[in-house]
């Protein structure tokens, strides 16, 4: 993956949770350990400005991850710099018919409008259609500067909304099993860079809503329109 850097300032893009070599791992300066630094002693540069980076990487495994900004992290990864990594088995295609990618990011640091929450880069998202009974991978992705982002799918108006239901498949790429693979409601309290995979098949058409909240008075909503 070539990183063209078309900032003012230097950057660096850090593969979230995928394991690779130090030298390519988007961590300016990180030597990998004692005396380490990837192979051959390389270790993974600052980009500066109209300069560019090739990250060498083979997945491991498929499943959600994120790519974001490493360098001057809370302004650059604060103005958006992040985004999705999703990794596909071999021979899997991708169906953004039934995939949903839900990513939270934004500033919660800061004076009025300094400080806001994004759903997928926006502060007030578009409406979201799905269609009753289609099978769908829910794919959701903390990456807010606080520890915390409380994110809820409701049915439902006032005091009559309640949590829609879903089943959880992996935490950070990982397959969940057991009780933690179990259907319950589409209720979840999230860490900054975790993500998780869910299976959702909306029962009845009606009108949702995706609610996030950082624990204090920020949030954003998305409507989710089923039909």
């Amino acid at each position: 993956i070539t990183v063209v850097n078309r900032l003012a300032e230097s950057t660096a893009l850090h593969w979230h949770g995928i394991e690779l070599e130090s030298s390519s791992d988007g961590v300016p300066g990180w030597t990998g350990g004692p005396g380490g630094g990837g192979a051959g002693g390389r270790r993974s540069p600052a980009v500066a400005p109209n300069d560019s980076f090739a990250a060498v990487m083979t997945p491991p495994r498929a499943g959600t991850f994120i790519y974001h900004s490493h360098a001057l992290t809370t302004s650059q990864v604060g103005d958006g710099l992040y985004g999705p990594l999703i990794v596909l088995d071999s021979g899997e295609v991708y169906d953004p018919a039934r995939e949903v990618t839900w990513i939270v990011g934004g500033r919660e640091r800061g004076d009025g409008d300094r400080a806001f929450l994004l759903l997928n880069g926006e502060r007030a998202p578009a409406p979201l259609s799905l269609v009753v009974g289609r099978r769908y991978l829910v794919r959701l992705i903390n990456i807010t500067e606080s520890n915390t982002a409380d994110v809820t799918l409701l049915e439902g108006e006032g005091a009559d909304a309640s949590p829609v239901v879903w089943r959880p498949l992996a935490k950070d790429a990982i397959p969940l099993s057991g009780a933690r693979a179990s259907v319950r409601p589409a209720r979840l309290r999230t860490s900054v860079g975790e993500t998780y995979d869910f299976e959702m098949v909306p029962p009845r058409p009606g009108v949702w809503r995706l609610e996030v909240r950082n624990g204090g008075d920020l949030m954003v909503r998305q409507q989710v329109l089923v039909r």
